[in-house]
């Protein structure tokens, strides 16, 4: 399995979580995932599940800013 480096840290996007309601955009994939956090699966950003943090587009929430 390869893994891809983020900038910051991968956020879940919105078509993941279409497919999984755990996965919810905008958030961290640790919240599923506790073991990836920087480093992630290339299949999840190739199948477009996951984004770095620096280029989600999307609804922030408080703990963004905390």
């Amino acid at each position: 399995m390869s893994l891809v480096k983020a900038k910051s840290k991968w956020v879940w996007t919105q078509e993941a979580q279409e497919i999984d309601p755990q996965r919810i955009a905008g958030r961290p994939i640790t919240d599923v995932y506790p073991h990836y956090g920087v480093e992630a699966p290339a299949m999840l950003l190739e199948r477009g599940y996951i984004v770095d943090a620096s280029e989600y587009q999307g609804q922030t929430d408080l703990f963004d800013y905390v």
